[in-house]
């Protein structure tokens, strides 16, 4: 049972960091995002913000498949 709790304890703390910042590295880049809207087949409407958020996502998903492992070591 404490096992299990450990490792859901540290997938809540894991996505809790990684939700809050999200906002905090990606966000800074806001203003000066590289992006442009972009409209696929005029039926989405996929804004520069959303294209740099869902880069940030993207990286995060990365970080999961590769470093998560030692980090929930250390931890």
């Amino acid at each position: 049972n404490i096992r299990w709790g450990l490792i859901i304890v540290g997938a809540f703390g894991s996505y809790t960091l990684g939700a809050n910042n999200i906002g905090n590295v990606m966000g800074v880049f806001v203003p000066s995002s590289p992006f442009e809207n972009l409209k696929i087949a005029g039926i989405f409407d996929i804004s520069a913000v959303e294209q740099l958020f869902l880069l940030g996502a993207i990286a995060i998903a990365v970080g999961v498949f590769t470093y998560s492992k030692q980090v929930m070591m250390t931890v």
